[in-house]
């Protein structure tokens, strides 16, 4: 039997970051959603003063941010900054947790359709499904 001994030297190293293999959209889309994932706090503290803050996603919308829409979507925020995170900074769990924001965003998409009685279609569904 022949058997092969590999050197270190002999193997390859990747030549390319992860984060050099995203395309250019998901690239966008991850410092959109790091600068959401920024303005969570900002809209914490300005409803605790007492202002209102607009917050719109996936159908979801709500001018106070202490309600339970407000909470979910602040939720939701943050989640894709902390999936948005993950891809950036190469982390494993990362595309495991890209994954779950995709569906949890078109099961949101969905319910937020049938709550209307398909009166909008969601166009999030669009960037959601790919």
């Amino acid at each position: 039997m022949n058997e092969t001994i590999l050197d270190a030297d002999e193997i390859q190293k990747p030549t390319h970051r992860r984060r050099q293999l995203l395309p250019i959209w998901i690239k966008i889309f991850i410092w959109i959603f790091l600068v959401f994932g920024a303005i969570i706090p900002v809209a914490i503290v300005m409803s605790a003063l007492g202002e209102s803050f607009d917050l719109s996603l996936y159908g979801l919308e709500t001018r106070q941010p202490f309600t339970p829409v407000g909470l979910l979507i602040m939720f939701l925020f943050a989640f894709k900054a902390a999936v948005a995170f993950g891809l950036w900074w190469e982390k494993d769990w990362a595309v495991d947790l890209a994954l779950g924001d995709a569906v949890l965003g078109i099961l949101v998409c969905f319910g937020m359709m049938i709550l209307t009685q398909f009166n909008t279609i969601r166009l999030e569904l669009i960037a959601l499904v790919p």
